[in-house]
Parts: C-alpha cells; structure tokens; sequence
C-alpha cells in the first residue's frame, strides 16, 4: 500500500516544514497503531488460510475468515483509544506542541479508516490466499490514484491542509475495503471456500490467538523500532524529523517489492504443507531467498544514481532534501538487507513459526539496536543517521 507515501508527498509540498512534520508524524502513527497491527494480525491469516486451502477441507477457511473478523475488531479498540489521546501525548513527552496537534488531528480524523484497514486485511489475505492476485493489484492501483486526486483537491484546491490529507487517506482505504468486498461478491469467489455463517467460528480463537499475537509483535516491534526512531529524530529539531519521515516513507515504497515477494512466499509454502509436500515448501523457500537477494540490489543503484533528486519528490523544503540526500548512503545499505529479511519472514509465516521471528526481531531492535542507536542520536555528532547505522546492523 502506497497511500501513506502518496500522502506525504503532497504534504511535503505545502511548503510549510511544520504541516510536513505534522502529517508525518501522523501518518508513522498510524503505520504504528494500526497499519502494522492489522497486518501483524493478518499473518495468521497467511498461516491457516493457507495451509487449510492446500487441505482437502476448503470449506473450513471460511470460518477461519470469521474468526479473523471478530478478532480483527476486538484488536481495533485499543487502537481508537491511542488515536483519540495521540495529540495529548506527544505534547506530554516535549514534541513542538503545533507539531502535536496536527498529528492528533490528523489521527482523530483517521479513524473511520482504520476499520477500513482492518476489515481489507483481512479480506485481501483471504483472496491471495485462494491464489486471486491480480484483482488487488488493480484495486490497489484504483485506490492510490484516487488517494493522489483526492490529495490535490483537498490539499491544492480547497486548502484544507493535514486536515483534508488524512481524509483522503479515510476515502483511500475504505475504496480498498470496498472493491475486494464487492470484487468477492461479484465474482463468487467465496463458493469453494465459504460455508456460510456458523458458530465453529466462536471456538478455539486460543488456537489462531497463538499465531496472530506473535505474528503482529513480529511486524509491529520492527515497525515501533522504526517509529521509536522517528519520534526521537522529532526532539533534535523540525529538519531531522522531516529528513526522518521521508526516508520511512522511501523504505515504504521500496518494502512493498520484498513484501510481495513474502506474501507469494507465505502462501506457497502455507498451501504446499497443507498438501504435504514438504519437498516442495523447502524448494520454494530457498527460491524465495535467491530471487530477493537479486532484487535487493536494484535499490542500492537507483538511489546511488538519484540520491540528490529523490528526496525532492517528496518535499520542497531545501534543509530537509539536503539532509535526507545526505543520509542516503546507509539507508541504501539498510534496504538492501531489509528486503532479505522481510522475504524471510513469509517462511516464518508459511510455516506458522511467527513466536521465533518475534524473539528474534525483540533482541535485534530492543537489545542491540535502539540501545545503542539512541546514545548515538543524542551524544555523538551522528545525530538521526544513528539510528539508521544500528539498524542496518540489527538487519545484518
């Protein structure tokens, strides 16, 4: 998903540093609260819809789809309680308090479309699951082109500012929800794998509870890592933090390769096992890891050769460009280590295996990486490139 991104480029181009900083705390907030718990959740979807669609019992992915619904809504009230106090917060820990109201704002009125996210995670791993790609594909390019128009009318047009971003980000999402939701129903591709409403769906959530807990600890510890650096960068100053968000939202756009690449993984080897071949799921994990580690230096020579003009895609603002361009060199080393270890992780996920991918990912950031880092940031000339360096490492 490239809403976040398209989002921030639009406000990078306000030409204010402040509404930039604004709209990019908001949006890592709500990476943070609720992107990356919807999709931490969503890799037990990846595990049971899977390997159970590899089975001979089709029918019982439905119910798991259920059980992924009322779960997927418990888990969406903590995170409404964080949108509401956000601004409040920010204010409390020293960020610039119009910074923090902004971002509050921003993150109160996204809040209709985090159950959009929610919802469309749960419906798009139910259709990738059933091998059904490509009608996501032009969904998601549906729902960022109205992101883009809906950004520049309410942004360029009517001067609404951060407030008209995050609803346009509100419209985007719930376009994804809606057009797999109708794209299902259209097309019938419920018929194989949907028995209809039951009540199996009400038992053994401890089961799917197992996978999907460890599986968004997985995700969002290495997301909250990220943000945790984002709202350290915000205490240096207004330059560092915007320097910061947009070289996140670089790394967005670029994760979206590796993670294809882990989603395609996970299913493979979810519905191989299911089958029983577990020959074949060790072939396509090895395959997996092989095709990324290509891929993965395509980002080190593009962002070589533009490492001076990208940043001006997303923001105007001189000071920030020349930082970000600045801080290049080592986050293309981070990228390309990155997008190793987030294909590794759809083998994780293929095989249900998501508690040891969270422990691991718990020493890498919380032990090694940000320990390390936070000094760097605050006590040596390094300031927010600290952060990238120990992270790059804890990838390593």
């Amino acid at each position: 998903m490239l809403i976040g991104p398209i989002s921030l480029i639009f406000c990078g181009h306000l030409g204010d540093p402040i509404q930039l900083d604004g709209a990019a705390l908001g949006i890592s907030m709500i990476n943070v609260t609720c992107v990356a718990i919807a999709q931490g959740l969503g890799t037990a979807c990846d595990t049971f819809f899977s390997q159970t669609f590899g089975s001979n019992n089709k029918k019982l992915v439905g119910v798991y789809v259920q059980k992924a619904v009322y779960i997927f809504l418990l888990a969406l009230m903590p995170c409404y309680a964080i949108h509401l106090n956000l601004g409040s917060f920010l204010r409390l820990v020293g960020q610039n308090p119009e910074v923090s109201r902004l971002a509050g704002r921003y993150m109160v009125i996204f809040m209709p479309g985090a159950l959009s996210v929610f919802m469309y995670i749960v419906l798009v791993k139910y259709i990738q699951n059933q091998n059904i790609v490509l009608p996501n594909v032009v969904i998601g390019i549906i729902a960022n082109i109205l992101n883009a128009v809906l950004h520049y009318v309410f942004l360029y047009q009517l001067h609404w500012g951060t407030d008209g971003s995050a609803l346009a980000q509100v419209c985007a999402y719930f376009t994804l929800f809606a057009l797999t939701f109708l794209y299902i129903v259209w097309t019938k591709a419920y018929k194989d794998t949907w028995g209809g409403w039951t009540m199996d769906s009400l038992q053994d959530w401890g089961k799917f509870a197992r996978i999907s807990i460890p599986g968004m600890l997985m995700l969002c510890m290495e997301w909250w890592g990220f943000e945790i650096g984002v709202f350290l960068t915000g205490l240096l100053g207004t330059t560092e933090l915007g320097a910061q968000a947009v070289l996140l939202q670089i790394d967005s756009l670029w994760f979206q390769v590796p993670l294809g690449i882990q989603i395609s993984t996970s299913i493979c080897i979810g519905q191989l096992l299911g089958a029983g071949d577990e020959m074949g799921a060790k072939t396509a994990a090895r395959l997996s890891i092989a095709i990324i580690i290509v891929i993965s230096l395509f980002p080190l020579v593009l962002f070589l050769l533009f490492q001076y003009q990208l940043p001006y895609i997303f923001t105007n603002v001189s000071e920030v460009a020349a930082l970000t361009s600045k801080l290049m060199p080592i986050v293309m080393i981070y990228l390309f280590f990155d997008g190793i270890a987030t294909a590794s992780k759809g083998i994780l996920y293929g095989t249900g295996r998501q508690v040891y991918g969270a422990v691991l990912l718990f020493i890498s950031y919380y032990v090694l990486a940000l320990p390390i880092g936070i000094p760097l940031m605050f006590l040596t000339w390094l300031r927010s490139a600290g952060t990238f360096h120990i992270v790059t490492q804890s990838k390593i």
